[in-house]
């Protein structure tokens, strides 16, 4: 579809090498319509950043019927990562004050995503946490990793991330980017998205795709080994 659109004069030529961003192009008139993704206060934030008044058209799942194809919301597009209180809470001022704690409060950051230092984590001599000693991803008590989706994960300790793959990783997120945004923009043209999906496939096993999924399939056969 973007491959079309970019044929078709709907993307503007330059897309794959611009740096400006939209928020810049339509404060000067340069664009009409931008995607991302949506959340709630969006409208107002893109607004702010784009100086006119602005609308928002989601783009959400199409579903084939016997009316044609419509656009439908699903529940889960509607409460990912959102934090709210439910109205049958039996003391919401209680569960308001919880969840305004994770904003603010390091030591229950951390407790909650990682449990208690020293039983279920350590802190290494550069600061950052791991798990606790005899413990590794595979036997693990407890640990949440979950920051990004409630509180504030920028007052928590950073995790020590001890990725076996690291070198194939790097190699990897090089690859995709030599590719990603010609492909993302468009830029590459209808005739020309299947041989650049190959040369895409083609560098990713090169910079080690293969020994990546290998190991996620190793941890994932693990971890249903242990369920077993």
């Amino acid at each position: 579809m973007l491959a079309d659109w970019y044929d078709k004069g709907y993307i503007f030529k330059d897309a794959q090498i611009d740096i400006a961003g939209s928020s810049t192009m339509m404060k000067a008139g340069n664009t009409f319509s931008y995607t991302t993704a949506i959340k709630p206060g969006f409208l107002a934030e893109a607004e702010a950043a784009n100086g006119c008044e602005c609308y928002v058209m989601y783009m959400g799942t199409g579903i084939e019927s016997d009316e044609g194809t419509r656009s439908v919301l699903f529940t889960g597009n509607a409460c990912l990562y959102n934090t709210g209180i439910s109205t049958n809470s039996e003391d919401p001022a209680m569960a308001f004050k919880f969840i305004s704690a994770l904003y603010t409060d390091p030591v229950l950051m951390n407790l909650w995503q990682y449990g208690i230092e020293g039983v279920n984590y350590q802190v290494l001599d550069d600061g950052t946490a791991y798990y606790a000693e005899g413990e590794n991803s595979s036997n693990y008590k407890y640990h949440q990793n979950s920051g990004w989706s409630m509180g504030n994960q920028m007052i928590s300790y950073v995790w020590n991330d001890g990725t076996k793959h690291s070198t194939q990783v790097t190699a990897l997120n090089n690859a995709l980017n030599n590719y990603r945004a010609a492909l993302e923009t468009g830029s590459v043209g209808v005739a020309n998205v299947e041989s650049t999906l190959k040369q895409l496939n083609d560098a990713l096993y090169a910079a080690g795709l293969q020994d990546v999924m290998d190991e996620k399939q190793a941890q994932l056969d693990a971890c249903l080994a242990k369920q077993q």
